[in-house]
């Protein structure tokens, strides 16, 4: 009987014993999370304040210059890093630190388009989005995607009229993603295709090789009765983890 009850203690002892030792892994194993998510959170929120520097000095620089053309350029640079910043400030605010609500993020994104672009008070923007999660590594390239779309609309579509509207539509049925952008300015001058060999624009080249990063389709020209142009785009939702991946 002695012999039974010491080892029903020796039992019991080295039972506790392995809970103390469990409650301390888990501990150690909370605070490793806790410290990369903290690291994590201070990356995205030092990656968008640089971006945030850079695009700022490329604004400024802006302002000086007397060389229209160049002047154009550096606007454009300056919102191409301001739309990868938002993504970084997106990622800085979520919880996850690899998914972000990219429907919420396109509406901050043309809002600072708008405001960067002095020209584009008279024009109005209308949204139809469903709720669709991207990790960053299509994030980012939809963002510029999206960036090159309306910075071109709001640049040459509406030049001969006094007010104008974008149409931004994005959905999602079965992990597909379609984007439709449209706007009711005076179309493409010309009939040649976005992404072929014969169009020299830096903005559709961008375009056709973030639409190739994205295992994507798209189509982008004129809309049929010529009231404007249209984008249309489709992906599927890469299940592959994002930044905060190990």
């Amino acid at each position: 009987m002695p012999m039974l009850f010491s080892g029903l203690q020796r039992t019991i002892r080295e039972q506790k014993d392995l809970e103390k030792s469990l409650r301390i892994h888990q501990k150690e194993l909370e605070e490793s999370l806790s410290e990369k998510e903290t690291l994590l959170a201070e990356i995205h929120h030092r990656v968008k304040n640089n971006l945030a520097v850079i695009s700022g000095m490329l604004q400024m620089q802006s302002f000086k210059e007397t060389d229209e053309a160049m002047q154009k350029k550096l606007i454009d640079s300056t919102l191409r890093i301001k739309s990868m910043a938002n993504i970084h400030e997106q990622l800085y605010q979520s919880h996850s630190f690899s998914n972000i609500s990219f429907d919420k993020g396109i509406e901050t994104l043309i809002q600072t388009i708008l405001d960067t672009l002095d020209h584009a008070s008279k024009i109005e923007t209308s949204f139809d989005l469903d709720p669709i999660e991207l990790n960053i590594n299509q994030a980012i390239p939809c963002s510029l995607i999206v960036n090159e779309v309306i910075t071109n609309s709001i640049k040459h579509a509406f030049k001969e009229q006094e007010s104008g509207e974008i149409h931004v539509q994005l959905s999602n049925k079965d992990s597909l993603v379609s984007l439709n952008i449209t706007d009711d300015g005076n179309g493409f001058a010309d009939k040649t295709p976005v992404g072929s060999s014969k169009s020299t624009s830096l903005g559709r080249e961008l375009i056709d090789a973030l639409v190739i990063q994205l295992e994507g389709t798209y189509d982008y020209g004129s809309k049929k009765d010529h009231s404007g142009s249209v984008f249309s785009m489709e992906f599927k939702i890469s299940d592959q983890a994002g930044s905060s991946s190990s």
